[in-house]
């Protein structure tokens, strides 16, 4: 698999799975600490930057974390949940 669409999927796997355990926003450092990619907060804030601008996900106000939308949640049924 193509490293930016596993670390894409990875991220949007842990953003929408800790989302629905927690209701809560999910920040960079936590999707950081869950992904299992290795990567710096930074390099997963900037991905979640660039997913929300594609709409996968919202932020509620500046200082939260991400929040996954219905394509993220279609997205996530479709392609990363085993069947």
């Amino acid at each position: 698999m193509n490293k930016l669409l596993e670390r894409r999927d990875r991220i949007i796997d842990v953003v929408v799975s800790t989302f629905l355990e927690t209701g809560e926003p999910v920040g960079s450092g936590h999707a950081s600490a869950n992904c299992g990619l290795g990567l710096s907060s930074p390099t997963v804030r900037n991905a979640m930057k660039e997913l929300e601008n594609e709409g996968f996900f919202i932020k509620p106000h500046t200082s939260a974390g991400r929040v996954p939308t219905v394509k993220c949640y279609r997205y996530y049924v479709k392609h990363l949940i085993k069947h």
